[in-house]
């Protein structure tokens, strides 16, 4: 064993590592070289070093299984690398005790990065997964000591870490500059420089779908340019069980992945198969900041994989994590124990400029029909089926400007009936997969998509092999042995088949028209879509539901006083026009307390709903929910919630609407024995624009309310209004003045109620 302090006794060390030792100082700043306590063992241990206790202990080289660490070094000779672990056992220990000193592996600019990731690639050695520390040390060895130190032919340019990692490469070279002014290494990349075009990105927001509860907040995605799109979402094989598919998307076990697809693409699912608008929000950043989020996307489509969770590793998770490190921080990691892409947005609120609205084409069809029935009332078309229509109309001379208009409409029409009709066939050819055929589990997707970046470095090249294996599995499932169709799934089929003759039927009718007739069809619907976002722009509240307070003062049925207090982390009600919330269509409420106070008895009545939602489809049909606490009458009640929502008319907004309810509450009461409750409710519910901003609202909601105490059945009733009137932003906070009233009468107590005037804060 030889033992000394590095470069104060450089001379007693064997000669040949005095060359190695020497080319490893300089590869680092000078202001960043410190004494290093070193020993030398003659025996051997993987990599040829190890750093303990503040002393870096050199061996005998041995290489251990690690792909990655491997990867860059297969052109090199084994002398070569035994002389470059040499050298990067020095960078090590040096990195190691400077992150000692000064935490640079635990300050947030670093841990953003990678250390959530659980894919080794992520990694320069296997041993970054274990700790941030080692994720530091172990990926400045290679950056300051890379393989082509050694041969300037080891590794190809664009595949060399500042190009394939510049997020993290740029991180430690701040670390460096900050000891040493003078560090400015160049980085040269014309594989990136060429794949970051596009001068706009935008944020993405899906709204709610009614697939599935890992969709009820809505879903995020960033746009590159007017092709590409980055889709944040976990791998997972479409003949994943459904029960393994609830429990390791709550618990764990999928892998999200930051995949680039194209924009057609998320068109064609987000606003036919599934219905969803899309929000875009382009994001206000420099062109520094713009390279940044490219850079992050850039290298994270390759090695970033997140252990994927509904509630609390999803979409807004994995946008956070790439734009976080690009943009100092922005957006924060939440305070709560779960995340969702409303609180990203709002988090995002000085970034993102004014609103786009893509729309789902049953709303762009609802007003098709609209169009297209007062362009054919009282004439003698207007009572044809769709496709004897369209042959008249393709063999009409003349009239073009109106047959566009008509045809136009008519193309929107059938568009939506062709996205209903193809999910519902995509859903009976997944039925239908014989029982027992085994496809490709999600863990094979994910060993394969894992495989192609580790074997194909170029992300073009990559892209095409990758295109390759999705059209292998497409035509794989479509293979697929199947049972004997059902009369009913054959029907299926054939509607399907009906709708696609139609709607091509329609297409070609359009394509005939004279050009310029057809253009100012076109022309006059855009300019009808730009009104509507006009006014959704004018009108809209733009935050979302995050944050809710409220405080009111009024008088109970009896004239005695009464001090509302209410307070929300999360409230959103159905038809509310909100930029950053989740849609008039869905209904959310979160940790949300009440507390009613009085001079006679301080506090009259007390509620917490922990958690309410409500859903209204597109058919007309919903539903939703409840979990709720509450003190009134001397008593304590908790109880659960379910109902059933049917509209009978609104607008296409949905600003506008009468819905009837039916539903029931049920618990337990505890006045002071406890004893079960059961409350079943049939309503009506109803919201009434006012003129003014989409916060002005008139609410109305009355119901029969019998209730089951025990064996008591009691009969009973209730009403409540509510108008709402909005104020503006003062100080970041929203203001809306509010009246309440409200009425419950039960034969044992008569009427009773309240009304209250007060401010709701956002």
């Amino acid at each position: 064993m030889i033992s000394g302090v590095l470069w104060l006794a450089l001379a007693a060390w064997p000669v040949e590592l005095q060359d190695d030792l020497h080319a490893a100082l300089a590869a680092v700043p000078p202001a960043a070289r410190l004494p290093l306590e070193v020993e030398v063992h003659a025996e051997a241990r993987p990599w040829g070093f190890e750093y303990r206790e503040g002393t870096l202990h050199l061996y005998a080289y041995t290489e251990p299984d690690d792909p990655r660490a491997l990867a860059p070094l297969t052109r090199l000779s084994a002398d070569q690398r035994i002389s470059l672990w040499r050298r990067r056992a020095i960078v090590h220990a040096l990195i190691r005790k400077w992150d000692e000193r000064l935490r640079w592996s635990a300050r947030p600019a670093w841990t953003q990065l990678s250390s959530w990731s659980v894919y080794p690639w992520a990694f320069s050695r296997r041993e970054g997964l274990q700790s941030p520390a080692l994720d530091l040390a172990t990926f400045a060895e290679e950056l300051l000591v890379p393989a082509e130190s050694m041969a300037p032919d080891a590794v190809p340019p664009d595949e060399r870490l500042r190009c394939r990692e510049p997020s993290k490469s740029r991180s430690l070279d701040a670390r460096l500059a900050a000891l040493d002014p003078s560090w400015r290494p160049a980085r040269d990349c014309p594989a990136f420089d060429a794949w970051a075009r596009g001068e706009q990105l935008e944020l993405i927001f899906a709204a709610p779908a009614t697939s599935g509860a890992q969709s009820s907040f809505g879903h995020l995605l960033l746009r590159l340019d007017d092709e590409r799109v980055v889709q944040l979402a976990a791998l997972i094989s479409p003949l994943e069980a459904p029960e393994a598919y609830v429990a390791r998307g709550l618990l764990g076990g999928f892998r999200g992945v930051f995949s680039i697809t194209s924009l057609a693409d998320v068109q064609l699912e987000a606003l036919g198969l599934e219905q969803r608008a899309l929000r875009r929000f382009p994001l206000a950043l420099t062109p520094l900041q713009r390279r940044r989020v490219l850079e992050r996307v850039w290298e994270l489509e390759r090695v970033g994989y997140l252990d994927y969770r509904f509630f609390n590793a999803n979409c807004a998770t994995m946008l956070r994590l790439l734009l976080a490190p690009a943009l100092d921080g922005l957006p924060a990691a939440p305070l709560t124990p779960f995340e969702t892409p409303t609180q990203v947005l709002e988090a995002l609120r000085p970034l993102l400029g004014e609103v786009e609205v893509d729309e789902p084409s049953g709303v762009v069809a609802e007003r098709g029909e609209l169009e297209r029935r007062a362009l054919l009332r009282g004439t003698e078309w207007s009572e044809l089926p769709a496709p004897a229509l369209y042959r008249a109309l393709s063999t009409l001379e003349g009239r073009e400007a109106w047959r566009a208009r008509v045809l136009l409409a008519s193309l929107r029409i059938e568009r939506y009936a062709l996205d209903v009709a193809t999910l519902a066939r995509l859903q009976v050819e997944r039925a239908t997969v014989a029982p027992g055929w085994k496809g490709p589990t999600t863990d094979e997707l994910l060993a394969a998509r894992q495989r192609r970046s580790e074997r194909e470095p170029d992300s073009r090249r990559r892209a095409r092999v990758e295109l390759a294996d999705f059209l292998a599995l497409d035509a794989l499932l479509r293979s697929a042995p199947r049972r004997a169709l059902t009369n009913s799934e054959q029907a299926v089929l054939d509607a399907e088949a009906k709708a696609r003759e139609t709607f091509e039927l329609v297409g070609a009718a359009l394509a005939a028209l004279p050009d310029d007739a057809l253009a100012e069809a076109r022309t006059d619907e855009r300019a009808r879509q730009q009104q509507l976002l006009a006014e959704t722009r004018a009108r809209a509240v733009p935050e979302g539901g995050h944050g809710h307070a409220s405080l009111g003062l009024g008088a109970l049925s009896s004239l005695e006083p009464v001090l509302r207090v209410r307070g929300a982390f999360f409230a959103e009600q159905l038809g509310e026009q909100r930029l950053r919330g989740l849609g008039a269509s869905s209904a959310w409420r979160l940790l949300d307390a009440t507390l009613e106070l009085t001079p006679r008895a301080p506090i009259h009545r007390a509620g917490l709903t922990v958690l309410a939602a409500q859903r209204l489809g597109r058919g007309g049909w919903g539903g939703g929910g409840a979990l709720d606490y509450a003190f009134v009458d001397r008593g304590h009640e908790a109880v659960a919630s379910a109902e059933l929502l049917r509209r009978v008319v609104s607008d296409a907004r949905l600003t506008n609407f009468l819905l009837l309810t039916a539903g029931a509450r049920g618990g337990v009461r505890w006045a002071p024995s406890p004893v079960g409750v059961l409350t079943p409710r049939l309503g009506v519910a109803a919201r009434v624009q006012l003129p003014g901003s989409f916060g002005n609202a008139l609410r109305l909601d009355a119901g029969w309310t019998p209730r089951l105490e025990g064996r008591a059945l009691e009969q009973g009733a209730m009403g409540a209004l509510q108008v709402t009137v909005r104020l503006g932003v003062f100080g970041g906070v929203a203001f809306t003045a509010r009246a309440d009233v409200q009425a419950e009468w039960r034969p044992s107590t008569g009427v009773r109620g309240l009304a209250a005037l007060g401010v709701d804060l956002d």
